[in-house]
């Protein structure tokens, strides 16, 4: 492909930030956009990581801007007229130190709050068995 001999923006690399700051660019109305990529879009990191977007993040700062961002990724196959392959899909956080636990549930309440629907789970005194098919053993955990 030939690139334009000018343009008024110039965006370095195809992958999900690169296209999402170009098709922002363009939809604010700046003039020529060329994005710039040497390979296809979306071969590098955003080809790895599945362009996945979590909402959970450790302080409210993140956690606001990691929400707007899945909002908008989630209107754009409408605004695009495509299917953009956007699923919500859940995710875990497994603990294993009383303060970890304690530190998460903090961060679930500042969740809570913002509206992203996480909760803390806590241990009971009920017990089950687990198996680690790695070692092939058995061990008691408490959940």
């Amino acid at each position: 492909m030939t690139l334009p001999a000018t343009a008024d923006v110039v965006v370095i690399g195809g992958g999900i930030a690169g296209l999402a700051a170009a098709r922002e660019l363009a939809a604010r109305g700046v003039g020529r956009i060329a994005v710039v990529e040497r390979d296809y879009p979306g071969a590098g990191a955003t080809g790895r990581n599945v362009a996945r977007i979590r909402r959970m993040q450790l302080t409210e700062e993140l956690s606001r801007v990691a929400m707007a961002c899945q909002d908008k990724y989630e209107r754009m196959g409408g605004d695009l007229g495509s299917n953009i392959l956007f699923y919500r899909l859940g995710y875990a956080w497994i603990l294993y130190d009383a303060d970890e636990v304690e530190r998460m549930c903090d961060i679930v309440a500042m969740h809570a709050r913002l509206g992203s629907g996480a909760r803390c789970s806590r241990p009971t005194r009920r017990s089950i068995t687990c198996r680690c098919s790695r070692a092939a053993t058995r061990s008691r955990v408490a959940c």
